[in-house]
């Protein structure tokens, strides 16, 4: 089966890309806008993008009217945002964090999370959450301007948090926690179902 995307329409696009480009790590999102309000949102467009410096990058949706969401306005006149990573045990406050609510609306508050203040700026970090990445702006690109088209978030990272029960003798455990992962439609994975494999020698 080959498909033009030209033939799809936006809905069509996600879903299609949805279902095959899986499974995706969330970037749970911490702003603060103008006005004080905080705002928490998933974001499964996530990745690094740089080491040196540190830098990662997760993309943000217009909705279906074109415009833009709550995290990428606040993100765009503070210039700094937390990105939590999402526990298994924290699934469902994520998804409460999903819905396209109002901007004078509290995520925090909606899903029983600890907002906590951090140095490096405006946007707090959840305090239950086993790890976070404060970020400094780096750049935002607008990739089109229809409903669901994308804004490349750029951030470089000036804080990282791990959580002792997950930093053990100098590193991460990864085995001390399980970060989920979104796949197609309402589908998650766990991060516990793991294989190894070794790079082979040049």
């Amino acid at each position: 089966m080959d498909i033009a995307t030209e033939s799809l329409s936006p809905i069509e696009t996600i879903n299609l890309l949805g279902s095959t480009v899986y499974p995706r790590p969330i970037a749970w999102v911490s702003t603060q806008s103008a006005e004080g309000i905080n705002n928490l949102a998933p974001f499964s467009y996530f990745n690094v993008a740089s080491v040196n410096p540190p830098i990662i990058s997760f993309s943000v949706l217009l909705n279906a009217k074109g415009e833009e969401k709550d995290s990428l306005i606040n993100l765009k006149a503070s210039k700094h945002f937390v990105v939590n990573m999402v526990d298994k045990s924290h699934a469902e406050q994520m998804n409460q964090t999903s819905a396209d609510l109002p901007a004078e609306v509290d995520e925090f508050e909606l899903a029983g999370l600890t907002p906590l203040r951090v140095a490096s700026g405006s946007s707090p970090a959840i305090k239950e959450a086993l790890a976070w990445f404060e970020c400094r702006l780096h750049s935002v690109q607008r990739l089109g301007d229809g409903p669901l088209a994308g804004n490349l978030v750029l951030g470089e990272i000036v804080n990282i948090h791990i959580d002792d029960n997950v930093w053990q003798n100098g590193r991460v455990n990864m085995d001390a926690w399980n970060l989920i992962a979104k796949l197609g439609g309402h589908r998650y994975s766990e991060s516990n179902q793991t294989f190894s494999l070794k790079r082979p020698q040049a």
